[in-house]
């Protein structure tokens, strides 16, 4: 039977003796980041390059020590999406099953040289029956394209791909936002339960060496079955760059803060909250971590910084939100890295309700 609650449509299904009954979410219009509709939540991810070796104008300059560097400065890459990740693992609630077609991927340029040839989304280590390509030489009719179904991934080693020709591209010292929507065949394969979705947007030929760069946001679904390919449900910021590999943060425990509601996009906190947060680095040195309240990188405006330490930091920390206004504020987590040219910046923005 169809059951419809809070806004959202749910499809209940039995999943046989000795199983219980599961809540198939429905395809549907799930909002555009940061603006959800749950089920589904609001999740950024976020990449930076701070080039040292051979900036450009609207770089910081090479001889500027790294505590008067400008953020603004530094180059940018953010993806944006809204899924029904779900609260807990194996979270029958959130079954996700069939083919959803309204997912909106919000990439975000900022001073960035490079141009995003694709776009990649799919189930890791999962196989579907269903893959989607299409390609797209004007992104004001992307939408209107038709997409074209193959029998093997697509580039990246997407189950759904986008192929942008010419590529974007938005001018250094400015940001462009872009909006595209995937189509996704969401179906158990090698990966059973619970499965990673990942989604990046692909940069090349970045200034001065060609370099690449991504960043990938990755959401934790339930697609049937047991199994876990990761610990928590939470989702994970990434941010890669050409001889600095990934660079890695997330809050680990997210989503108990929505307390199993899946009415709601974003979780509704008071008083002490306690984040369990989580660090890794790929290959650099001059490792640090940092935890923001509230800050806009693209401004120049640092927010309220919970800890800003060097090397990985793991385990618990702790904000009082009576100090925070009521209302919608943001928690940017980043892992950083230095090589001999620069320093990469990956991780993830999380959206938190303070309703004290």
């Amino acid at each position: 039977m169809i059951m419809r609650d809070f806004g959202w449509l749910l499809l209940l299904l039995w999943l046989g003796p000795g199983s219980v009954w599961a809540f198939v979410v429905q395809n549907q219009d799930f909002g555009t980041y940061p603006n959800c509709l749950p089920p589904a939540i609001p999740v950024e991810s976020q990449s930076w390059w701070d080039e040292k070796a051979a900036p450009l104008p609207s770089d910081n300059a090479a001889d500027v020590p790294d505590a008067q560097r400008l953020v603004s400065k530094f180059r940018h890459v953010h993806m944006g999406m809204c899924i029904p990740n779900e609260r807990k693992l194996q979270d029958t609630a959130l079954t996700m099953a069939g083919v959803y077609d309204q997912l909106k991927a919000v990439m975000v340029l900022h001073n960035n040289p490079g141009v995003i040839g694709w776009n990649a989304m799919g189930i890791w280590n999962g196989s579907t029956s269903i893959i989607f390509q299409k390609t797209c030489v004007d992104l004001a009719t992307c939408g209107n394209v038709p997409w074209i179904q193959r029998a093997s991934t697509c580039v990246g080693g997407g189950h759904s791909c986008i192929t942008y020709k010419p590529p974007l591209s938005c001018a250094v010292g400015t940001t462009c936002r872009y909006v595209v929507t995937m189509k996704l065949h969401m179906a158990p394969g090698s990966c059973t339960g619970d499965c990673e979705m990942r989604m990046r947007p692909n940069l090349s030929s970045i200034s001065p060496r060609g370099d690449r760069q991504f960043t990938t946001l990755n959401f934790q679904v339930y697609l049937g079955g047991s199994g876990s390919y990761r610990s928590s449900p939470a989702p994970i910021g990434r941010g890669w760059y050409t001889g600095s590999e990934y660079v890695n943060a997330n809050i680990k425990n997210y989503m108990t803060w929505f307390a199993g509601r899946t009415d709601i996009a974003v979780p509704v906190v008071k008083g002490v909250l306690s984040i369990v947060v989580g660090h890794a680095q790929g290959s650099g040195t001059g490792v640090r971590s940092h935890l923001a309240v509230d800050p806009d990188g693209h401004m120049d405006m640092p927010g309220t910084t919970v800890y800003d330490v060097a090397g990985l930091k793991s385990g618990t920390v702790s904000i009082d939100t009576t100090t925070l206004s009521n209302g919608l504020h943001r928690l940017r987590i980043l892992t950083e890295e230095a090589n001999s040219v620069g320093r990469s910046f990956g991780g993830a923005v999380y959206w938190i309700n303070v309703g004290n």
